[in-house]
């Protein structure tokens, strides 16, 4: 997966908006970040068998479905599934720490948010 190019978003979106300034949401949304959301999640969902995923690195993963759910791309519920309760602190702390917002209620909120909408990406 793409974690290198998903930790230089989140270290950049903690310079820009680590002091809670500017809109997170902006950040996110870019046709930039959505393409290599896009991306990771297809190779993660078309080339990675079901038998291998338990192998995963979990902060990829954690990773992957932060930038599908901010950024809005399909397929974040698939990735909040094989998550399950398992976050990692980054990204999700990064982020939420900048919105005065604890992570792992964040992380929660999110990925119960994704999970629900269950609009599956095939």
């Amino acid at each position: 997966m793409s974690r290198p190019v998903f930790c230089a978003f989140a270290a950049d979106y903690q310079r820009q908006h680590g002091n809670g300034q500017g809109s997170a949401l902006k950040f996110w949304t870019t046709a930039r970040v959505a393409h290599h959301a896009r991306r990771a999640r297809d190779d993660w969902s078309f080339h990675v068998p079901a038998h291998a995923r338990p192998r995963l690195s979990l902060l990829d993963l954690n990773h992957l479905a932060h930038t599908l759910v901010t950024c809005g791309e399909a397929g974040a519920n698939l990735v909040c599934e094989e998550i399950g309760p398992l976050a990692t602190s980054a990204p999700w702390a990064q982020v939420s720490g900048s919105l005065g917002r604890d992570w792992q209620t964040e992380f929660r909120r999110l990925r119960d948010a994704a999970c629900r909408q269950g609009a599956r990406y095939r």
